[in-house]
């Protein structure tokens, strides 16, 4: 609670986590547009329509980005650690 009082006397914090989350709502919408909604047999029997797989499809696509991102991120800062 004590951050959030902290980010309303500092509002220039509080834009910078605004566009984070900005950026994740529009990574999943990129990723649920990516993602199928095709239902197999063995789904069905759980009651998994293709809204349900659509939506669980975008969450797992946005993991993978994040997940490269990541990774990209680490790479490309211990090839700047070496080249110091």
């Amino acid at each position: 609670m004590l951050p959030l009082i902290n980010s309303i006397g500092n509002p220039q914090s509080l834009l910078k986590s605004g566009l984070g989350v900005l950026a994740i709502v529009a990574l999943y919408f990129l990723a649920y547009a990516l993602s199928g909604s095709e239902v197999t047999p063995e789904y069905s029997k759980y009651n998994v329509g293709p809204e349900l797989s659509k939506f669980v499809g975008g969450f797992l696509i946005m993991a993978y980005f994040l997940l490269g991102i990541s990774i990209i991120g680490i790479v490309i800062t211990e090839f700047n650690k070496i080249l110091k």
